[in-house]
């Protein structure tokens, strides 16, 4: 077993969360993702995340690695269609 992917969200990423979330216009794909890191950033194990926000465990894993390579924004932007 991989050991926890760990991040750390600064203030300003955790408010753009809090109102990504509270819209309701996003999304859903997005609005998890942001969760996934909210959740994540918590210390909250990804057993509990895919229970949580019933999602696969590959998603969590993928959303967490994305945020580290490529940032905040590219996890809270719709991706293309295509």
């Amino acid at each position: 077993m991989m050991a926890p992917i760990k991040i750390s969200l600064g203030k300003i990423e955790l408010e753009k969360i809090k109102i990504l979330t509270k819209k309701g216009l996003e999304d859903v794909r997005v609005v998890k993702r942001a969760l996934i890191l909210k959740s994540r950033h918590m210390g909250i194990p990804t057993e509990d995340i895919v229970g949580l926000l019933d999602v696969d465990s590959k998603t969590v894993s993928n959303t967490l690695n994305n945020f580290l390579e490529f940032g905040f924004d590219t996890q809270t932007v719709p991706h293309a269609q295509g």
